[in-house]
């Protein structure tokens, strides 16, 4: 729900800004969260929305990086509750393979990369788990003739 109304109100106001001719200056996604900050300007409570933005960015970061260290030390062990440092051991790799593609040349492009190539297997996966889906949603229930 929050989510929900987050959108709602920034998205429907920039939507509102642009109707009204009002440009928040994006050309590309380079320029994305300096628009994010030109649109939360003309709301009320600028600064107070600015550091909500930054704190709710900031969690959604933390939060799918720990997840990500959780599911890999999962991964790794074999088991559903993997220690603790072994948790940290993953959470560091994310960390320096993250620093190390904002810090490099290309930058965002490198991050994005990254992304790109990450989310090829899980596609794979997913369309996979849809088949199989399908597969025994529409497999006729077993009779006593074919058990």
């Amino acid at each position: 729900l929050v989510t929900l109304v987050w959108f709602s109100v920034l998205g429907g106001t920039a939507l509102e800004m642009a109707e009204q001719g009002l440009w928040l200056g994006v050309r590309d996604m380079q320029t994305a969260p300096e628009a994010t900050y030109a649109l939360l300007e003309h709301l009320p409570f600028t600064l107070i929305m600015q550091i909500l933005t930054f704190l709710l960015v900031f969690v959604f970061l933390l939060t799918s990086a720990d997840s990500g260290s959780y599911v890999l030390a999962m991964f790794s062990r074999g088991r559903a509750d993997p220690p603790v440092a072994e948790r940290l051991f993953w959470g560091g790799v994310i960390a320096m393979l993250t620093a190390g593609a904002l810090l490099a040349e290309g930058g965002q492009n490198v991050t994005r990369a990254f992304a790109v190539a990450g989310s090829i297997p899980l596609m794979g996966l997913l369309m996979a788990q849809a088949v199989v889906t399908i597969r025994r949603r529409f497999q006729p229930p077993p009779t006593a003739e074919n058990k």
